[in-house]
């Protein structure tokens, strides 16, 4: 017996391999920066942490009085394409929310706003190359009152928005990257509501994080990077950097083409 004959169809297999998927690799950061009141800090952390998508929340209306991180300012230190919009009415003018994204273009900014509450959040086209992806740039409703009694009196707001922003996602033919100061926690049920069926990055990644808002003694984690299931989840972190009383959020992701 000649059991040296079997070696050749094992060779010839080795061309037949199946080719490897071709993905996207996608980064991006999620960051409250609190009325952008720390700028040279913030204009730090965001210069040496480059994303490809930036979603930033409090930013302030170009013509605020009290603060100096614009829309503007933002935009000539990054020279990232970008929407801006107003989402409160904080101290004299409103704050709002900015999506930056680097090599690519953002369409105009959508409000998202449930029955009976102020607008939670923007709906944004992103386009990078032939990628098509929606960026929903998060800020539910504060916590308004002393801890811990503001938390259960404003989760009930945070729930219906919560509710609505799942249904939208749920329904979009889009991936898409829902990111921000979500105000809840796990496994509080606005944050049940908003991750149901979609995919934590955090929890995805595992190990030991950081919290995202440490200035009420307790390592809360309350800003959240949800993304469909069209995604994996390769990468995530919390960097521990001053510049706000939020801390910046960052993941990357693969997305098959």
């Amino acid at each position: 017996m000649n059991f040296l004959l079997d070696a050749t169809p094992v060779a010839r297999s080795r061309t037949h391999a199946a080719p490897r998927a071709v993905t996207h690799t996608l980064r991006v950061m999620t960051w409250n920066i609190y009325l952008g009141d720390d700028w040279p800090n913030i204009r730090r952390v965001l210069r040496d942490h480059p994303a490809d998508v930036i979603c930033l929340q409090e930013v302030p209306e170009e013509d605020h009085p009290w603060r100096i991180a614009r829309p503007s300012r933002i935009v000539r230190e990054l020279d990232m394409p970008f929407n801006f919009a107003p989402l409160w009415l904080r101290h004299p003018k409103r704050v709002g929310n900015m999506t930056l994204v680097r090599n690519g273009d953002v369409g105009p900014a959508r409000l998202l706003r449930a029955r009976g509450s102020e607008p939670y959040a923007t709906w944004s086209r992103v386009r990078l190359g032939s990628l098509t992806v929606i960026i929903v740039n998060i800020h539910l409703a504060p916590l308004k009152g002393p801890m811990p009694f503001a938390f259960p009196l404003t989760e009930p707001t945070r729930m219906r928005e919560a509710a609505h922003l799942n249904r939208l996602i749920r329904r979009c033919r889009h991936p898409v990257i829902a990111m921000g100061d979500f105000n809840t926690f796990r496994p509080a049920p606005g944050y049940r509501l908003a991750a149901r069926g979609l995919i934590d990055c955090r929890r995805a990644v595992g190990g030991r994080h950081a919290g995202t808002r440490p200035t009420w003694g307790w390592p809360f984690v309350i800003d959240h990077i949800l993304v469909t299931p069209h995604f994996r989840v390769s990468d995530y972190g919390v960097i521990v950097a001053p510049g706000s009383d939020h801390r910046p959020v960052t993941a990357a992701m693969e997305l098959p083409l």
